[in-house]
């Protein structure tokens, strides 16, 4: 974290300048020592986790022309580079499949006395900052009934102070797991969800993770009324230009098209160059076979007005 300012010329007359905070950079140092912070782009047991306390960083330039790993320890700094003198691309040589493995293999017979792992393999916080329980979805203070938890390192004064609310009990009709009203239906059961803002939730279903039902049970005998809907495009973005692969057969490529509407619909009418294309359920996406030409997208919620924008893309 230090930086040094010279004049170019024989004199050592210069100036050191620290230009990051120290805990700041025993922070980051702690971040790039954790393996689990590295999932899921890189693997466990790999090139870049030790039987102790190491931060390590890797880097990859564009074409593969570098591969580059930075990691010190405690005691050492180990700097590797690894790539063709006359910087032309290497055969996908990143810098985890190639540098890191370098360092590695250096960093191990520098501590010899570490390789047994009954060391810890984090460095410590920074002095004086205190571990808070965080939620993994939300990023706010976890409380003794949020899952997916953490613990950070945070200085006095600038932990989150708001707790977590992406875990929630709903009541349920148990006869057909839709929402209801406790006070209107004596058939209630509490379940708890997970509860995340709306363009999250194809991601959470994505994942997994159990949302609630968004439509009421008819017992209610109220439902709220809808009578707008946000729906736009989300893939694949306008003005697109898309290659085809010339090796796939003809008539397998496909494209999948997909949209966020809030709030969610039973279904989403697909629209292709202004003609009907089909229907389709949550999650609302639509496999589009793909040939050379100029097309346009849009998403419409049946029965109603509302309709998305035009995403225009062209397949060559």
């Amino acid at each position: 974290n230090l930086v040094w300012e010279g004049n170019g010329g024989s004199s050592d007359s210069g100036v050191v300048r620290q230009v990051i905070a120290p805990e700041v950079a025993l922070q980051i140092r702690r971040f790039l020592s954790d393996p689990v912070a590295r999932l899921p782009t890189f693997p466990r047991g790999g090139s870049l986790e030790y039987p102790f306390a190491v931060a390590v960083k890797t880097g990859t330039s564009e074409g593969f022309r570098d591969s580059w790993c930075i990691a010190w320890s405690d005691r050492y700094l180990v700097a590797v580079w690894a790539g063709n003198t006359d910087f032309s691309s290497t055969r996908e040589l990143s810098g985890f499949s190639g540098a890191a493995s370098i360092v590695k293999g250096i960093m191990l017979s520098l501590h010899p006395d570490r390789k047994g792992g009954l060391e810890d393999i984090e460095f410590p916080p920074p002095p004086g900052y205190v571990p808070v329980s965080l939620c993994r979805l939300s990023g706010k203070r976890a409380d003794r009934s949020t899952p997916y938890v953490t613990t950070d390192y945070f200085k006095p004064g600038t932990e989150p102070l708001e707790y977590s609310t992406v875990q929630q009990l709903i009541p349920i009709d148990p006869a057909n797991g839709l929402r209801t009203f406790p006070s209107r239906n004596a058939r209630v059961e509490y379940r708890r969800f997970i509860v995340v803002p709306p363009e999250f939730t194809d991601w959470a279903v994505a994942q997994g993770l159990e949302v609630p039902p968004d439509r009421y049970s008819p017992a209610c005998g109220w439902a709220p009324v809808i009578d707008s809907f946000e729906i736009a495009v989300t893939n694949p973005r306008d003005k697109s230009r898309i290659f085809t692969d010339p090796e796939m057969p003809e008539g397998r490529s496909t494209l999948q098209v997909g949209c966020r509407v809030v709030p969610r619909p039973r279904s989403v009418l697909w629209f292709v160059n202004g003609e009907e294309a089909g229907m389709a359920v949550f999650p609302f996406k639509l496999r589009w076979p793909l040939k050379k030409g100029a097309y346009t997208f849009q998403a419409a919620v049946p029965h109603t007005p509302f309709k998305s924008a035009p995403v225009s893309i062209e397949v060559f």
